[in-house]
């Protein structure tokens, strides 16, 4: 996952997690909320300053904002490169898009869980 995209991801989660709205972070860091917007899609990269502003307004480290969960969890190559992939993907995508692949994916996950405790079974029976 490059660094930019590390930073977009984080900074969704980390203002999802302390509950702020796109608006409720522009007003503590100082910008407008389509900058916010922009920084998260992808569009626009923030200067050292607004990131440091960032940082403070959701109470966490420089590099907290550039550590995704996955990284400290050392996860595989695949799934960094696939969650980069998707990341990339979905900032290029509409609200509309958003929704139609993020039922997609909730269908997906759903059947491929369903299916997980017979592959299973399967794969033990072969041995």
């Amino acid at each position: 996952m490059t660094p930019s995209t590390a930073f977009r991801l984080r900074l969704k989660d980390l203002r999802s997690a302390a509950a702020m709205t796109q608006e409720d972070l522009a007003a503590a860091v100082g910008v407008s909320t389509e900058a916010i917007s922009s920084i998260e899609r992808g569009v626009n990269n923030p200067s050292f300053d607004t990131m440091e502003h960032i940082a403070e307004a959701l109470g966490v480290t420089m590099a907290d904002l550039f550590t995704y969960a996955d990284d400290r969890k050392g996860a595989s190559q695949k799934r960094r490169r696939a969650l980069a992939l998707a990341a990339d993907a979905a900032a290029r995508l509409t609200d509309a898009e958003i929704e139609t692949l993020t039922a997609l994916l909730a269908t997906y996950v759903e059947s491929a869980s369903r299916l997980a405790p017979r592959r299973r079974r399967k794969k033990a029976a072969a041995q």
